[in-house]
């Protein structure tokens, strides 16, 4: 998502292209690539593109796309009536999924699946995303989103005891420090 916002941002912001941005999301990539990968991108390539992995493509596209349009548009409501009205649509959307779909009620199990999808997922994070694209710009918070693989891994660490890997210490080493050089290293590319 890095690289295409950075794209979208250059063509539909205007934004200048740095040195820095270009190779933070091109050292972030390789990190992730890293770790979803497993520190193998061969047994990564032989599987090749699956429905999965073009819908996820499709997503973060349309993710980027969001981004930018946030960004580009400036809508001058309050983030939450923002939220709201994403809430809305999302409902409005997810509604025939929800009907067609085997209905499983709330119980011990899955409440803390539940409170985190409704309060962290689906409202904190969107108002925190929202206001980082205002204040930041899109391909500038999108760069931090190549730390979620990383975070994941650390998360399973902790909370389900998994044990990380070689692959995962070298990723977010690439990943973090591609975050870093774009943040840090801000000369700008000048056009032939």
């Amino acid at each position: 998502m890095p690289l295409m916002s950075l794209t979208l941002a250059i063509f539909s912001l205007g934004q200048r292209l740095t040195a820095g941005a270009l190779a933070g999301a091109v050292l972030s990539f390789a990190g992730v690539l890293v770790v979803v990968s497993t520190g193998s991108l061969t047994a990564l390539l032989s599987h090749g593109v699956n429905l999965g992995d073009a819908m996820m493509l499709i997503a973060t596209l349309a993710y980027a796309i969001y981004s930018t349009l946030l960004k580009k548009w400036q809508l001058r409501l309050p983030p939450l009536v923002l939220l709201y009205l994403q809430v809305l649509v999302a409902v409005v959307v997810l509604f025939p999924l929800f009907w067609l779909s085997p209905k499983i009620g709330l119980n011990l199990h899955n409440a803390g699946l539940v409170l985190y999808a409704c309060l962290l997922a689906s409202m904190l994070a969107p108002l925190a995303w929202m206001r980082s694209v205002a204040t930041l710009g899109p391909s500038r918070t999108t760069l931090f989103f190549n730390l979620l693989p990383l975070i994941t891994a650390l998360i399973a660490a902790a909370v389900l005891h998994e044990a990380l890997a070689w692959y995962h210490l070298l990723g977010g080493a690439l990943t973090l420090g591609g975050v870093i050089l774009s943040e840090r290293w801000t000369t700008a590319l000048r056009r032939a």
